[in-house]
């Protein structure tokens, strides 16, 4: 069943913060299950969790830097 993002013309854009292995499920579930939902991947740092992440369903990355 997918939900709803909006709420009060709102549009969801949560940053799911890479730190355990449930990070990414989290994205996949969130891009899959939320309509309208704008999800990303925090604390990216390094190649790999960029591809995962983009992989997963993110939209957008937050960085401290990264050589990519």
């Amino acid at each position: 069943m997918r939900r709803s993002a909006r709420s009060a013309g709102e549009t969801a854009r949560p940053s799911i913060t890479l730190r355990t292995g449930a990070a990414l499920h989290a994205i996949e579930a969130i891009a899959g299950e939320v309509e309208g939902a704008i999800v990303g991947a925090g604390t990216v740092l390094s190649k790999g969790q960029l591809i995962s992440s983009a992989r997963a369903g993110a939209q957008f990355l937050v960085t401290p830097g990264i050589n990519a």
